[in-house]
Protein backbone atom coordinates (compact mmCIF):
# COMPACT_ATOMS: atom_id res chain seq x y z
CA UNK A 1 0.00 0.00 0.00
CA UNK A 2 1.22 3.17 -0.90
CA UNK A 3 1.91 5.87 1.55
CA UNK A 4 -1.07 8.07 0.33
CA UNK A 5 -3.42 5.05 1.04
CA UNK A 6 -2.18 4.72 4.00
CA UNK A 7 -2.84 7.60 5.48
CA UNK A 8 -6.31 7.71 3.89
CA UNK A 9 -7.65 4.20 5.58
CA UNK A 10 -5.20 5.80 8.74
CA UNK A 11 -7.89 8.83 8.34
CA UNK A 12 -10.64 7.15 7.94
CA UNK A 13 -10.30 5.01 10.98
CA UNK A 14 -9.61 8.00 12.82
CA UNK A 15 -12.93 9.44 11.74
CA UNK A 16 -14.94 5.69 12.63
CA UNK A 17 -13.67 5.81 15.94
CA UNK A 18 -14.89 9.75 16.59
CA UNK A 19 -18.50 7.94 15.54
CA UNK A 20 -18.76 5.35 17.31
CA UNK A 21 -19.58 6.01 21.05
CA UNK A 22 -16.81 4.56 23.25
CA UNK A 23 -17.17 3.60 26.66
CA UNK A 24 -14.55 5.53 28.77
CA UNK A 25 -12.71 3.94 31.58
CA UNK A 26 -9.91 4.48 33.73
CA UNK A 27 -6.59 4.37 31.40
CA UNK A 28 -5.71 0.71 31.51
CA UNK A 29 -1.59 -0.35 30.88
CA UNK A 30 -1.23 -4.13 29.73
CA UNK A 31 2.46 -5.10 29.24
CA UNK A 32 4.34 -8.04 27.53
CA UNK A 33 6.30 -10.85 29.52
CA UNK A 34 8.03 -8.67 31.46
CA UNK A 35 5.33 -9.38 34.26
CA UNK A 36 3.39 -12.61 34.68
CA UNK A 37 0.47 -12.70 33.01
CA UNK A 38 -1.92 -14.56 35.00
CA UNK A 39 -5.70 -14.94 33.03
CA UNK A 40 -7.09 -16.06 36.55
CA UNK A 41 -6.39 -12.07 38.11
CA UNK A 42 -7.15 -10.37 34.83
CA UNK A 43 -10.65 -8.04 34.35
CA UNK A 44 -12.69 -9.71 32.46
CA UNK A 45 -13.42 -6.36 30.58
CA UNK A 46 -10.12 -5.70 29.83
CA UNK A 47 -9.11 -9.08 28.56
CA UNK A 48 -12.17 -9.61 26.27
CA UNK A 49 -10.43 -7.91 22.97
CA UNK A 50 -7.14 -10.38 23.60
CA UNK A 51 -9.57 -13.35 23.36
CA UNK A 52 -12.27 -12.82 21.11
CA UNK A 53 -13.19 -14.87 18.17
CA UNK A 54 -10.66 -17.74 20.26
CA UNK A 55 -12.10 -21.00 19.79
CA UNK A 56 -13.94 -22.36 23.29
CA UNK A 57 -11.58 -25.07 23.27
CA UNK A 58 -8.83 -22.70 24.29
CA UNK A 59 -10.40 -21.19 26.19
CA UNK A 60 -11.03 -23.99 28.88
CA UNK A 61 -7.66 -24.38 28.99
CA UNK A 62 -5.85 -21.98 31.60
CA UNK A 63 -2.09 -22.59 30.17
CA UNK A 64 -3.29 -21.98 26.32
CA UNK A 65 -5.17 -18.72 27.43
CA UNK A 66 -2.05 -17.66 29.46
CA UNK A 67 0.23 -18.33 26.72
CA UNK A 68 -2.17 -16.40 24.08
CA UNK A 69 -2.30 -13.45 26.46
CA UNK A 70 1.30 -13.40 26.49
CA UNK A 71 1.35 -13.76 22.99
CA UNK A 72 -0.96 -11.17 22.35
CA UNK A 73 -0.54 -8.92 24.61
CA UNK A 74 3.49 -8.66 23.96
CA UNK A 75 2.30 -7.71 20.22
CA UNK A 76 -0.47 -5.05 21.48
CA UNK A 77 0.45 -3.97 25.13
CA UNK A 78 -2.50 -1.55 25.63
CA UNK A 79 -5.68 -1.19 24.81
CA UNK A 80 -5.65 2.65 25.45
CA UNK A 81 -4.88 5.48 23.11
CA UNK A 82 -5.95 9.25 22.29
CA UNK A 83 -7.62 10.58 18.94
CA UNK A 84 -5.53 13.64 18.03
CA UNK A 85 -4.75 13.78 21.78
CA UNK A 86 -7.83 13.74 22.79
CA UNK A 87 -9.27 11.66 25.76
CA UNK A 88 -8.22 8.49 26.60
CA UNK A 89 -9.94 5.86 25.36
CA UNK A 90 -10.29 1.98 25.43
CA UNK A 91 -10.00 0.16 21.74
CA UNK A 92 -10.62 -3.44 20.76
CA UNK A 93 -7.65 -5.23 19.46
CA UNK A 94 -8.99 -7.96 18.12
CA UNK A 95 -10.09 -5.02 15.18
CA UNK A 96 -7.85 -4.81 12.79
CA UNK A 97 -8.27 -1.05 11.88
CA UNK A 98 -8.25 -0.19 15.92
CA UNK A 99 -5.52 -2.57 16.49
CA UNK A 100 -3.56 -0.47 14.25
CA UNK A 101 -3.94 3.10 15.97
CA UNK A 102 -2.97 1.23 18.98
CA UNK A 103 0.85 0.41 17.19
CA UNK A 104 0.20 4.21 15.71
CA UNK A 105 -0.13 5.11 19.41
CA UNK A 106 3.48 3.51 20.02
CA UNK A 107 5.02 5.87 17.78
CA UNK A 108 4.18 9.63 19.16
CA UNK A 109 7.39 10.64 17.41
CA UNK A 110 6.16 9.94 14.51
CA UNK A 111 2.75 11.63 14.55
CA UNK A 112 3.45 14.57 12.57
CA UNK A 113 5.01 13.04 9.35
CA UNK A 114 2.43 9.93 9.34
CA UNK A 115 -0.26 12.53 9.73
CA UNK A 116 0.83 14.11 6.16
CA UNK A 117 0.12 11.71 3.50
CA UNK A 118 2.49 13.41 1.32
CA UNK A 119 5.64 13.72 3.65
CA UNK A 120 8.53 11.57 3.39
CA UNK A 121 10.08 12.81 5.97
CA UNK A 122 12.93 11.37 7.92
CA UNK A 123 12.72 10.74 11.40
CA UNK A 124 16.23 10.56 12.89
CA UNK A 125 17.47 8.10 9.89
CA UNK A 126 14.20 6.00 9.95
CA UNK A 127 11.50 6.57 7.44
CA UNK A 128 8.18 6.71 10.12
CA UNK A 129 6.01 4.77 7.22
CA UNK A 130 8.23 1.70 6.99
CA UNK A 131 8.91 1.73 10.20
CA UNK A 132 5.10 1.65 11.48
CA UNK A 133 4.40 -0.78 8.54
CA UNK A 134 6.68 -3.82 9.52
CA UNK A 135 5.86 -3.02 13.11
CA UNK A 136 2.30 -3.68 11.74
CA UNK A 137 3.01 -6.36 10.18
CA UNK A 138 4.90 -8.30 12.72
CA UNK A 139 2.59 -7.36 15.52
CA UNK A 140 -0.53 -8.79 13.25
CA UNK A 141 1.46 -12.54 12.84
CA UNK A 142 2.00 -12.32 16.67
CA UNK A 143 -1.57 -12.16 17.37
CA UNK A 144 -2.02 -14.82 14.92
CA UNK A 145 0.39 -16.83 15.42
CA UNK A 146 1.57 -17.11 11.89
CA UNK A 147 4.28 -18.07 11.20
CA UNK A 148 4.91 -19.24 14.70
CA UNK A 149 8.60 -18.89 14.22
CA UNK A 150 7.92 -15.00 15.23
CA UNK A 151 6.53 -15.90 18.77
CA UNK A 152 8.85 -18.47 19.30
CA UNK A 153 11.90 -16.16 18.18
CA UNK A 154 10.38 -13.38 20.43
CA UNK A 155 10.56 -15.85 23.36
CA UNK A 156 13.95 -16.57 22.89
CA UNK A 157 15.31 -13.31 22.89
CA UNK A 158 13.19 -12.45 26.15
CA UNK A 159 14.39 -15.52 28.06
CA UNK A 160 18.08 -14.15 26.71
CA UNK A 161 17.58 -10.66 28.80
CA UNK A 162 16.10 -8.29 25.75
CA UNK A 163 13.25 -5.82 26.05
CA UNK A 164 10.38 -5.96 23.80
CA UNK A 165 11.38 -2.80 21.78
CA UNK A 166 14.84 -4.74 20.93
CA UNK A 167 12.87 -7.80 20.16
CA UNK A 168 10.45 -6.07 17.58
CA UNK A 169 13.35 -4.34 15.94
CA UNK A 170 15.10 -7.55 15.40
CA UNK A 171 12.08 -9.14 14.28
CA UNK A 172 11.03 -6.47 11.67
CA UNK A 173 14.67 -6.56 10.77
CA UNK A 174 14.29 -9.99 9.08
CA UNK A 175 11.07 -9.39 7.89
CA UNK A 176 12.45 -6.71 5.92
CA UNK A 177 15.47 -8.86 4.40
CA UNK A 178 12.33 -10.94 3.51
CA UNK A 179 10.56 -8.23 1.32
CA UNK A 180 13.52 -6.71 0.02
CA UNK A 181 14.78 -9.58 -1.80
CA UNK A 182 11.41 -10.43 -3.26
CA UNK A 183 11.02 -6.50 -4.31
CA UNK A 184 14.08 -6.57 -5.91
CA UNK A 185 13.50 -9.44 -7.40
CA UNK A 186 16.26 -11.95 -5.98
CA UNK A 187 13.89 -14.07 -5.76
CA UNK A 188 10.11 -14.98 -6.12
CA UNK A 189 7.53 -14.29 -3.16
CA UNK A 190 7.63 -17.59 -1.31
CA UNK A 191 3.82 -17.52 0.08
CA UNK A 192 5.29 -19.78 2.99
CA UNK A 193 7.81 -18.01 3.64
CA UNK A 194 11.00 -20.00 4.14
CA UNK A 195 13.47 -18.04 4.35
CA UNK A 196 11.90 -15.48 6.96
CA UNK A 197 10.99 -18.22 8.68
CA UNK A 198 14.53 -20.37 8.31
CA UNK A 199 16.16 -16.78 9.59
CA UNK A 200 13.70 -16.47 12.81
CA UNK A 201 14.53 -20.03 13.83
CA UNK A 202 18.21 -18.36 14.01
CA UNK A 203 17.40 -15.35 16.20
Amino acid sequence: MNSAGHGRRGKRSREKLRRVQLTRRPALRLRGLDQEVDPAVVDADSAVGYVEGVDSSVLVDPIAVRELLARRRFAVPTVVTSIDGGEEIELNPADEEQRELLILAEHPEYRAVLADPMSDELVEGANPRLHVALHLVIANQLWDDTPPEVWQAARRLLAQGHDRHAILHALAHELSQELYSALTGQHAPDPDVTAYRARLRTL
